[in-house]
């Protein structure tokens, strides 16, 4: 049989140093939206959980990356996840400046016919997203913009649809743990009542 991988562990010890969920204050189990549901906890000990991803943990082996990985480790790796052929065009959007025409900023609504994004952000580039100041005071990397852009727009249907389909995102996992990354180094910047 196989072993027990470096990255099995390490998912086996945070599951197991994950937080209990609480009772509510009649004693019943805390369900969805309740305030008790979960506890939380530091956003550098959450931040840490995203290297919990078995997939993700068995790349940074295989390549010997330190953790937390490079710039451009990350960059290479999000190239090879959106190398598909369906996918590709996804990446080259984000990885491009935003199209000055409409049409080239359209596609497809899930409800039938289309939305458009990206307005007012018409020829921006990776590094401008990067300038902005939200992105500045987060202190986000280019690796996190990408992979925000790339969730933000219709590459979030490839995302979703796989995580629904897999225990474990093995398609997309360096995509996503930059996704990790960049939410938790915005977190502390979002004003309150921004949140749904």
């Amino acid at each position: 049989g196989k072993g027990i991988t470096r990255a099995e562990q390490y998912s086996a010890q945070k599951a197991a140093e994950m937080p209990e969920q609480e009772n509510d204050e009649d004693g019943s189990p805390a369900k969805p939206m309740d305030a008790n549901y979960l506890k939380y906890i530091p956003m550098n000990e959450a931040m840490s959980y995203s290297c919990v991803r078995p997939t993700f943990g068995e790349l940074l082996e295989k390549t010997k990356e330190s953790y937390p990985p490079s710039e451009a480790w990350c960059m290479e790796h999000i190239a090879k996840e959106w190398s598909l052929p369906e996918l590709q065009g996804h990446l080259e959007y984000v990885l491009n400046p935003v199209p000055a025409e409409e049409q080239g900023r359209r596609y497809a609504s899930w409800g039938g016919g289309f939305v458009v994004r990206d307005k007012g952000h018409e020829g921006m580039t990776v590094e401008d997203f990067m300038a902005l100041p939200e992105a500045q005071s987060a202190g986000l990397r280019r690796p996190e913009v990408v992979a925000i852009r790339l969730y933000s727009g219709p590459g979030f249907g490839a995302m979703n649809s796989h995580c629904r389909r897999s225990r474990f995102n093995t398609q997309f996992p360096v995509t996503g743990f930059c996704l990790d990354w960049a939410i938790g180094k915005l977190a502390p910047f979002t004003k309150p009542g921004l949140l749904v």
